[in-house]
């Protein structure tokens, strides 16, 4: 490297240069910057989950798999899709443009020193995650059932009413008016096998204080005396929890008096909300809302179903001047009513029949409608005869109840036959692995549902009854290992980010300069492509290429172009270096050298040069022909061309800043036996070529040619 003294005069310049630098000012050729074609690179990852399909690129490649034998080119054929992939051009082609001046043989070059603030653009890769599935089957082995119904002309079946009674003072009336009417709740469900329980508003008073079967000789009385049960309870009627105490029946001897498979229905009556007013008599307790009834009903039977609750109140949508004698709206007996699906009647009615009669014929429909199985069925499994007919439609299963849209005619013979299993059916799964709830699909026999919760501490699919099915599948992506950061380097302008993925731009995302990365709020899906584009403060580019032949090098000069001030320089091979202190950026810089070669016209442009990219043109005699001139080399011939005297030549051509046969792949953490390369030059494939150390090599390559490379994983 030497250092020279540049000129420190205008007057060094002549005419014919200076013309040409006055030339370049009004059109100035291109301005030169050595432009690097970016190597194109990045992974794709999808199938199993191999290091590489998690984004790990740190591949250690041993022994010597330098043939294409070696690397097992000759397996199956390639899938639709490379495991990672490559992009080099193997030479790095730059502009370059000189003034000549013919009469003097002096040349000139103008460029710019760069900005050093650059607009850049990287993409990612999100990591694609493989996809995970996990079946869990429902209960033991199935079992096989039968079940045979015969229908008759009235309700049959086995049903089970619950009557609360208020005690509290004001009740004398209704207790006696109820007391009476036990044929009207009976009336279309006479010909069941019904059972009747009455359990007071009042705690203290038990849980259950009569019984009347069906076959009672005296039923009309037992029920009558069951009802009048006076008036001395107390005045914070607490009939939801009553009635739960009642269906449990746990103060009598014998349990719970509720028959398996029986139609349960709950009749409240009383002049008043449950505790008082909207339940405030009770607190926080949690019989003070209808949920306590409603979910105790759940288990026991299915809501809505075969389980329901009536009511002789004063239902809030009636005016207290149609229920003149009663004290508060039975705002929470009518949420329980309303959420099982049974109907009222007015507490202050002078005649109970109507309501009662209305009540019984409801119960006469779910017992001419539904048939209560031993088992609860495998819903697939299911099939249904009426009169040895296989029945398509016209029903559904709700847990072990089968009901009918119309009820079968009366004498007709029903059949069911289905799959049970003896262990309970289960309502939780657990997973393997911790899935990413996002992903979480469930499907139950084949079929997708949303029905369930998933419980990430447990890693368990939780469903609020258990699904009788043969199969659950769970299929998910598993949680984490999707990327939040990307790195960016700590030059970035944090102003000038901008964020897209999916090509959809975002504002979720923040940047630390400290550590170079953009961390994203929401983390960006599977194989999601994030774009992140930026300006970055560069460090000041100080060297710059000349094409002054060597034996010229000691000659050149290099100015400011706009003061003409000379700029003091070093020279270093084909570059001039400058220092950092004169830096600027898009300075205007010109530099001067004498033209080398065997005479003004052949010259030596210290570069090959691609030759169909040579423009020359006389500023008075216009454009050389490309016919006259030749190129070999970095010698540039124009002997043909026909400048006039004194006339300045402007010269752009493209020359090969770089030239490579050798391009780094990185690193890679894979089994390479379970892979093959794919290698094409130009779009040819070839097996010419090596790796060794991660470095992909050729013995040549053409000029600018394009290096594509591909790793396949191989399906044996």
């Amino acid at each position: 490297m030497s250092i020279f003294s540049p000129l420190r005069s205008r007057a060094h310049f002549s005419g014919a240069l200076l013309a040409v630098i006055l030339a370049a000012c009004d059109n100035p050729p291109p301005a030169f910057r050595e432009q690097m074609i970016p190597v194109v690179g990045g992974e794709t990852y999808s199938g199993d989950a191999t290091a590489a399909e998690k984004g790990s690129t740190d591949l250690d490649i041993q022994g010597d798999d330098h043939t294409a034998a070696d690397r097992g080119e000759d397996g199956p054929g390639l899938p639709a899709v490379a495991a990672a992939s490559w992009s080099f051009q193997a030479t790095t082609l730059a502009p370059g443009s000189l003034a000549l001046d013919v009469a003097n043989g002096q040349i000139q070059q103008r460029f710019k020193m760069d900005n050093n603030v650059v607009s850049t653009r990287l993409d990612f890769n999100q990591v694609n995650r493989p996809v995970v599935t996990e079946a869990f089957r429902q209960g033991s082995e199935q079992e096989f059932k039968t079940e045979s119904f015969a229908q008759s002309a009235n309700a049959s079946g086995l049903l089970d009413v619950l009557v609360v009674v208020d005690t509290s003072g004001s009740m004398k009336e209704e207790q006696g008016n109820l007391s009476t009417k036990l044929l009207p709740l009976l009336s279309y469900v006479k010909d069941s096998d019904w059972k009747i329980g009455v359990v007071t508003t009042d705690p203290n008073e038990g849980c259950l204080r009569g019984l009347i079967r069906k076959g009672d000789r005296n039923a009309e009385q037992l029920f009558a005396s069951a009802v009048n049960a006076g008036i001395q309870g107390s005045g914070n009627e607490r009939g939801i929890l009553q009635a739960v105490n009642g269906l449990k029946g746990e103060c009598n001897q014998n349990g719970s008096w509720l028959r398996t498979n029986s139609t349960v229905a709950v009749l409240v009556v009383t002049d008043e909300d449950n505790c008082s007013l909207k339940g405030q008599d009770c607190g926080s307790d949690p019989w003070a809302k209808a949920d306590y009834l409603v979910n105790y009903l759940n288990t026991i039977r299915k809501v809505g179903v075969n389980a329901r609750t009536y009511g002789l109140v004063w239902h809030p949508t009636v005016t207290q001047s149609a229920c003149n004698t009663a004290f508060h709206p039975a705002t929470i007996y009518a949420d329980a009513i309303t959420r099982t699906g049974g109907t009222w009647g007015s507490i202050c009615d002078a005649d109970y029949s109507s309501t009662l009669s209305a009540i019984s014929y409801d119960l006469s429909v779910i017992l001419k409608t539904q048939f209560a199985l031993q088992y609860e069925p495998y819903a697939r499994s299911l099939k249904v005869y009426v009169n040895n007919q296989l029945q398509s439609a016209g029903y559904k299963l709700t847990g072990n109840v089968l009901e009918f849209t119309s009820a079968p005619a009366s004498g007709s013979a029903i059949r069911v036959e289905y799959e049970f299993t003896n262990e309970p059916p289960k309502n939780e799964f657990y997973l393997g692995n911790l899935a990413d709830s996002s992903t979480l699909q469930v499907y139950l026999d084949g079929a997708p549902t949303t029905a369930f919760t998933y419980d990430k501490g447990a890693r368990s699919i939780r469903f609020a009854n258990a699904p009788m099915v043969y199969e659950i599948k769970a299929v998910y992506r598993k949680d984490g290992e999707l990327k939040s950061d990307f790195q960016i380097g700590n030059n970035a302008n944090a102003s000038s980010i901008k964020v897209a993925v999916n090509g959809k731009p975002t504002t979720g995302f923040t940047y630390t300069a400290a550590s170079g990365l953009v961390r994203m709020s929401a983390v960006p899906a599977d194989a999601a492509a994030v774009s992140i584009s930026f300006d970055q403060t560069l460090s000041p580019k100080l060297r710059y290429p000349i094409y002054a032949a060597a034996d010229v090098r000691n000659q050149v000069r290099v100015y400011d172009a706009t003061t003409t001030r000379s700029i003091p320089v070093s020279i270093d091979g084909d570059e001039v270096v400058f220092q950092s202190r004169d830096y600027r950026a898009l300075r205007d810089i010109l530099v001067v050298y004498p033209a080398a070669g065997l005479d003004a016209l052949t010259i030596d442009l210290g570069r090959t040069v691609l030759e169909d990219s040579i423009s020359i043109k006389g500023l008075k005699s216009g454009l050389c022909d490309g016919s006259l001139f030749t190129v070999a080399g970095s010698e540039l011939n124009m002997r043909n061309c026909k400048f006039q005297a004194n006339e300045g030549v402007l010269i752009n051509f493209t020359y090969a800043a770089e030239h490579n046969s050798s391009f780094d792949l990185g690193s890679l953490d894979m089994d390479l036996s379970q892979y093959r390369w794919k290698v094409a030059v130009n779009g040819v494939e070839t097996t010419i070529y090596t790796i060794n150390d991660n470095h992909l090599g050729f013995p040549d390559l053409p000029m600018n040619a394009k290096v594509d490379v591909s790793l396949y994983k191989v399906t044996r």
